[in-house]
């Protein structure tokens, strides 16, 4: 029981750590314009390393706190992150058998499209009652092609960095 409850605390610090770095990245020049997300690179390397359930509840928690420090409407980041994390996670369990670099390649991808998709529907079903602005679709897709790419390197360089630091690096992980 000791052993849950320390678990349980150090999820949460560590959630509460990157939704820290995510906002203290934003000031920054580059940043903005790569848009790396952290917390898709970051779930997906875990759910790379040791895929079970407690990561959707991890990515709840860290979703949750995100939305509670965003200046968005309440629920946005929420809902699109935790529905995008239960749909990878069963992408993962069912469809992406072999644990290789090309399936977290695709990964990533499949769980920044699913979650800009379902930010960009709330967006349009509160924009059809005038509860938020409209959006350019044109520079949402090109920040959305832009936020794969660098989610993707920012998912690799995370997980063969924990590959490097756990020693465990071989041929197995890129030609199965």
């Amino acid at each position: 029981m000791f052993y849950k409850f320390l678990k349980f605390i150090f999820y949460f610090l560590v959630a509460l750590f990157l939704v820290t770095a995510q906002l203290a990245l934003i000031n920054y020049p580059w940043f903005s314009f790569l848009r790396p997300n952290l917390f898709v690179a970051v779930i997906s390397a875990i759910m790379m390393r040791n895929s079970h359930g407690q990561i959707v509840w991890f990515s709840f928690c860290l979703f949750f706190m995100l939305d509670l420090f965003s200046a968005n409407n309440f629920g946005f980041y929420f809902f699109s992150g935790t529905v995008s994390t239960l749909l990878i996670y069963w992408f993962f369990k069912e469809l992406f058998s072999k644990q290789t670099i090309w399936s977290l390649i695709l990964m990533i991808t499949l769980f920044v499209l699913s979650i800009d998709t379902i930010y960009l529907f709330l967006i349009y079903l509160l924009n059809n009652f005038s509860l938020v602005e409209s959006v350019n679709y044109f520079d949402f897709f090109v920040k959305m092609l832009i936020e794969i790419f660098s989610s993707v390197i920012l998912g690799l360089l995370i997980y063969l960095s924990t590959d490097l630091i756990l020693k465990k690096i071989n041929k197995k992980y890129i030609i199965n």
